[in-house]
């Protein structure tokens, strides 16, 4: 099953971010069967504003686990965080942006 954990960060968060960025790449990498889809949130001015991950789990609880182990989360850098189930519906993974 396709979970998402959509995270918002809390004010003033990108020091912790960068501090805590080489855990967080490496906790991703580390469980390549589990990650999906991930990316960072940004609002209109294009200022980081959160983040989001979409993992494969076989129920809720290992889902949220994972999201709870995850370093940013441990760390505490977000001010909320949702993790809900998702079901795959219309894919188009070509029309997705090159880059950033």
């Amino acid at each position: 099953m396709l979970y998402i954990g959509f995270a918002e960060d809390l004010p003033g968060s990108a020091e912790k971010r960068a501090a805590m960025r080489d855990a967080h790449v490496a906790y991703l990498h580390g469980t390549p069967e589990v990650v999906v889809l991930g990316g960072a949130l940004f609002d209109a001015s294009d200022a980081r504003v959160g983040s989001c991950i979409i993992i494969s789990a076989p129920d809720f609880a290992t889902a949220q686990t994972w999201f709870a182990n995850e370093p940013w989360s441990k760390a505490g850098l977000f001010k909320s965080q949702t993790v809900a189930r998702v079901q795959k519906g219309t894919w188009h993974p070509e029309l997705a942006a090159e880059g950033k």
